[in-house]
């Protein structure tokens, strides 16, 4: 697999970690030329996002690892709350983007994902609206 510009590969050595409170947990941040005091930025945006956006995440999430269980011959998963998926997921990683002239922020968050034997899952936030939830490697913003 080959990164745009190679950026992911360059900060690999220059992680840095930031709170993600929907979890609980502290998670790598790999963004381009920021500043620690940035890295408080990104955990806001993170742990400010809407309460409509995550159950939507999670939904998304849901709908992705039934079909990938189907894939594979397994029954899919009836959770009692949308929120329920959240259980199976264990966030590694931030990557924070910014596009186009207006440097519009865009969070890429990677997950293992028990369900589906550890199999990483990325959601793809950009304000409040999800551009993508599925495999890292289906993401077309990172891939070429």
């Amino acid at each position: 697999m080959k990164f745009k510009n190679n950026t992911l590969a360059k900060h690999l050595i220059n992680e840095e970690k930031v709170y993600f409170e929907l979890f609980g947990a502290h998670i790598n941040l790999i963004v381009d030329n920021y500043t620690s005091a940035d890295s408080q930025i990104f955990a806001s945006q993170l742990n400010n996002l809407p309460e409509k956006t995550i159950k939507s995440l999670c939904e998304a999430t849901s709908e992705y690892c039934n079909n990938k269980l189907y894939a594979i011959g397994k029954s899919a998963i009836q959770f009692e709350k949308t929120e329920s998926i959240l259980c199976y997921l264990r966030p590694i990683l931030l990557l924070v983007s910014f596009e186009g002239s207006k440097r519009i922020m865009t969070l890429n968050l990677e997950f293992e994902c028990s369900l589906l034997n550890k199999s990483v899952i990325e959601w793809v936030i950009q304000g409040d609206t999800i551009l993508h939830v599925g495999s890292f490697y289906d993401n077309p913003q990172f891939c070429q």
